[in-house]
């Protein structure tokens, strides 16, 4: 919602961005697995309906650009979420029943759990510095 919101703005002024905000809107609603599925549907019809005007193009100085940039973006960052499936993560089953067993267990995560989350799941490896000596020592 949040990528939406900047990308039309709160008073959007196209139709195209006012039907996208109002998509965004109904995003925050969306509870279940059917909800989630509802919303890829109208999300669908929105890129399908409004494909010829996302793809416009104006000529610039510097070439050519769309027209509709931000809009575009938006859609492009969307659809990335979409194909690769983390849009409604929380919707998903699996996640569901892990969250119901950390209630239930008690279990509060520690700080090195954290650091363990984000070393699977990052690309680049948590790397502290401090722990290392420095590359080059001074000799006197």
């Amino acid at each position: 919602m949040t990528q939406i919101r900047h990308a039309t703005t709160m008073r959007p002024k196209l139709p195209a961005s006012k039907e996208l905000y109002l998509l965004g809107k109904q995003l925050l609603r969306v509870k279940n697995t059917d909800q989630a599925l509802a919303w890829l549907a109208n999300y669908q019809a929105w890129g399908q309906y409004w494909s010829d005007f996302l793809a416009e193009k104006t000529l610039t100085p510097t070439g050519w650009v769309y027209t509709h940039e931000r809009l575009v973006r938006v859609r492009n960052s969307i659809n990335e979420l979409i194909s690769r499936g983390v849009i409604f993560t929380f919707c998903d089953p699996a996640w569901q029943k892990a969250t119901l067993e950390h209630q239930t267990n008690g279990i509060i995560p520690k700080w090195e759990d954290a650091i363990a989350w984000n070393e699977l799941h990052h690309r680049t490896p948590y790397n502290n510095t401090w722990d290392y000596p420095p590359a080059t020592q001074f000799v006197l």
